[in-house]
């Protein structure tokens, strides 16, 4: 199971960099690890593409999101504002 959790942090971070990890809110909340409690994160952007878009090749205008990996055990947390870093 460790090894799908590393290859979904190279797809979404890339291979060759190393996540830099560190607090982070959203709202004036500090982001915390539903699963685990970790306080600690990596800061990533997904694109929220659909099948209908990426067929017709027009998946490039698609919203993103902000992504932020746990630094413990790799939960990811997704938000639509850009949380900020303490």
């Amino acid at each position: 199971m460790g090894d799908m959790f590393d290859q979904l942090k190279s797809a979404l971070v890339g291979p060759s960099s190393k996540p830099e990890l560190g607090p982070y809110s959203v709202a004036g909340k500090d982001v915390v690890c539903a699963h685990c409690g970790h306080k600690e994160f990596a800061l990533t952007k997904a694109l929220l593409n659909t099948r209908l878009r990426t067929v017709l090749g027009v998946d490039a205008d698609d919203p993103s999101a902000y992504v932020l990996i746990c630094g413990h055990c790799s939960c990811l947390v997704m938000f639509a504002s850009e949380p900020q870093r303490d």
